[in-house]
Formats: C-alpha cells, structure tokens, sequence
C-alpha cells in the first residue's frame, strides 16, 4: 500500500470514530404509552369509576373516557386520577390514556374502570397496563 493511502485512512478514521462516540452520547427516546381497556357495556343503570395512575419515569398526557353519550378527554391531567360518573343500562364504559415512559427508566401507565350497579350490589373491574 502506498503510503499515500495510508495517510487518507488515518484521516478518515479519525471523524467517523468521532461520530460513532457523539451516537453513544445521545439518550433515546421515550417510549409511547397508549393504554385501552376492553370494551364494556353496563348491563343495567349504575356508576362507573375511571381510573390513571403511573409508577416511576411515566407521565400522563391525556386521558379519554366515555360519559353517558359524549366523549371526554382531560388533557394534562392531575395523577392519579379517578372520575366517577352516572351511566345508564346498556351505555359504553371505556377508557384510554396516552402518555410516555422514559426509555432509559423503569415505569409504567395504568387505565381503568369500576362499574357498580345502582344496588351496590354488582360490579365489575378491568385495567390494563402499558410496559
């Protein structure tokens, strides 16, 4: 090899090294959380309870939830959250929340609902995770 070339070579080792380390320096990005339960249908008249909750590194962004016939988002909520509303027999109880949880960390989102009949007497509760 000429040294000619070997002196090109030395060149360009030295910014690629360079490059690769600055890569090793950049942290990654957040994970994305978007937390759904199953679908559910009040079987009679009744009270549903939401929940949101996180543990370590996560946040909340917004939380969506169905009150009677409308739609609710609360964006930026307080944690943990927990909304209790009226629902009538026959009416959607349904949540999702959308948030993040750092990459590089440990933790996690939680969303769920309580329904309880009117009677006190029947229930019925599902959560689901995100990480």
């Amino acid at each position: 090899m000429e040294p000619s070339m070997m002196r090109r070579g030395r060149f360009w080792a030295a910014p690629a090294l360079a490059l690769a380390l600055t890569g090793v320096a950049c942290s990654s990005p957040d994970i994305s959380c978007r937390v759904t339960t199953e679908d559910y249908t009040a079987p009679e008249d009744g009270s549903v309870t939401y929940t949101a909750s996180i543990t370590g590194a996560a946040t909340i962004k917004s939380v969506v939830y169905q009150d009677g016939d409308k739609t609710v988002t609360v964006d930026g909520p307080k944690v943990p959250v927990s909304i209790k509303v009226p629902v009538a027999g026959g009416a959607a109880v349904d949540i999702t929340v959308y948030g993040s949880i750092a990459n590089d960390a440990e933790g996690n989102i939680v969303a769920g609902y309580s329904f309880l009949d009117s009677a006190g007497a029947d229930s019925y509760e599902f959560s689901s995770t995100c990480r």
